[in-house]
């Protein structure tokens, strides 16, 4: 069971977002047979209710099974699966509130907020690297130059399909040694 409760504006995030997609229950297995398919949590899910009623009971288990043996949260892996059929438009958000989960397998605040001294570029208390990370949203973009060097010749419009995450700050040397 996690240690930190998460904050109830990312527990209704979480259900808003599942909810559509769980109206049957031929939605509900698969969602879940995909997400947990050879896990011992996949046969423990409430299947029963309406839509809401499920997504609610759904988010809510996960929540109190915690973290997978792999360290992963289980409300994440169904947020990972669920991001697949919800469309471009929900990565950031799905993500995020992946990541929250995630953190409390870490021992961490689902906020993204922690007491770390280096924030970014030193260590957590447990020894893992900490990095802040920074999304860089899907969409279109101006790059390069017309006035500057030759390699940064034409400025052009372009493109990234997908949102992702960078490291807000290089990563360190001694952050390197911990992995």
């Amino acid at each position: 069971m996690s240690s930190n409760p998460l904050p109830q504006e990312i527990f209704s995030r979480a259900v808003q977002i599942l909810q559509p997609l769980v109206n049957t229950d031929d939605d509900r297995e698969a969602l879940l047979t995909q997400a947990f398919y050879g896990h011992p949590l996949l046969s423990n899910i409430q299947r029963e209710g309406r839509p809401n009623t499920f997504a609610v009971r759904c988010v809510q288990q996960l929540l109190d099974f915690g973290c997978l043996g792999d360290g992963e949260h289980a409300l994440a892996r169904l947020l990972m699966v669920v991001r697949e059929q919800s469309g471009v438009q929900r990565y950031s958000e799905i993500d995020r509130l992946a990541q929250s989960a995630n953190r409390l397998c870490q021992g961490m605040p689902p906020d993204g907020q922690d007491d770390s001294p280096d924030p970014g570029i030193g260590l957590r208390p447990d020894g893992l690297p900490h990095i802040l990370w920074c999304e860089v949203p899907a969409g279109e973009f101006i790059m390069g130059s017309d006035d500057g060097h030759d390699d940064e010749k034409p400025r052009r419009s372009e493109y990234i399909p997908l949102p992702y995450h960078i490291a807000k700050y290089p990563v360190t040397y001694g952050q390197l040694q911990t992995v």
